[in-house]
């Protein structure tokens, strides 16, 4: 392949190319606007785990009676099991819990999952 000649170019007082700046810039957004959509998509995916096992939770107390103690077991057991994961500590399992059933209770048949703030289900357009 041939290389074609440069075309003169402005330079900064830098040697820089006069644009150099502006192009800066514009990596150092897109950089930005990948890392923040990034950091919605995990918080998203977290907020459908935590969703989940709160949903689980609640069915093993609707159908098994789980009380605090098992929840409080579970919490210590997946801390254990999960070394350096953050999330689990026993009243955050329960918050798991509550917001299932503070949301969705015992009509959770129709209950869709968590909701963004426009009221539409976490991940649906």
């Amino acid at each position: 392949m041939l290389r074609q000649k440069k075309k003169d170019v402005a330079l900064t007082p830098f040697g820089l190319p006069a644009d150099y700046a502006e192009f800066l810039e514009s990596l150092k957004s897109r950089v930005q606007q990948a890392q923040t959509k990034a950091m919605l998509s995990v918080n998203r995916e977290l907020i459908r785990l935590y969703w989940d096992i709160g949903r689980l939770i609640f069915e093993r107390q609707e159908e098994a009676g789980w009380g605090q103690r098992v929840l409080e077991r579970l919490a210590d057991d997946l801390q254990r099991a999960l070394p350096g994961v953050g999330g689990f500590s026993r009243s955050n399992v329960f918050r798991m819990n509550l917001n299932f059933a503070g949301e969705c209770g015992r009509e959770y048949n129709g209950c869709e999952g968590p909701t963004g703030s426009r009221g539409n289900t976490i991940g649906s357009p």
